[in-house]
């Protein structure tokens, strides 16, 4: 108990558990505002995009990490106009690719388990618009993938080293650096 009492008594340690904790909860709140509209509306409306997109969400685990991250520091370091280097949301911003197969997945497993043409043709029988299905029976049978995605984004974003040491190093400590 004595180590526990000096780790927590650590300035550095509790600014860099405040810093993952940020980043964690960003990438928390990011990644579904991307990822959730992007999943549904290419099961839903355009079955041969939802077939690129099980392609692209597997593209960051194909690529060496080095590369993606070389690749963000370039994006995010003034050239295209956007300056985010050394702060958190290089790393949020960095984890919605990464996480996006751990929303991918269990929703769309989630989508196959119910029928979705029934439930949209059955809506639509009774004057229902396609967002108001959407928003009351899809999203509702979609929670339990969304809520694994959040879990398995925020273990990402808590223990990433490569991308939390690669993108923002001793600028924004976290506890992996």
């Amino acid at each position: 108990t004595e180590y526990w009492a000096k780790l927590l008594a650590d300035p550095r340690f509790l600014t860099a558990l405040e810093n993952s904790l940020i980043v964690a909860i960003g990438s928390m709140i990011v990644t579904p505002l991307v990822c959730v509209p992007a999943i549904l509306v290419a099961h839903c409306y355009f079955p041969a995009l939802d077939r690129w997109l099980a392609g692209l969400v597997i593209l960051p685990y194909a690529v060496p990490s080095i590369v993606l991250a070389l690749g963000l520091l370039r994006i995010y370091s003034g050239n295209y106009g956007i300056v985010l280097n050394g702060t958190p949301w290089v790393l949020i911003f960095g984890y919605v690719p990464l996480a996006a197969s751990l929303f991918y997945i269990p929703i769309k497993n989630n989508l196959r388990a119910i029928h979705l043409g029934d439930i949209f043709e059955a809506g639509r029988l009774v004057g229902a618009s396609d967002l108001s299905i959407m928003r009351r029976i899809v999203l509702p049978c979609i929670i339990p993938g969304l809520i694994v995605g959040l879990v398995m984004t925020f273990t990402l974003a808590i223990s990433d080293f490569v991308y939390a040491n690669l993108l923002v190093g001793g600028h924004f400590p976290t506890l992996q650096i």
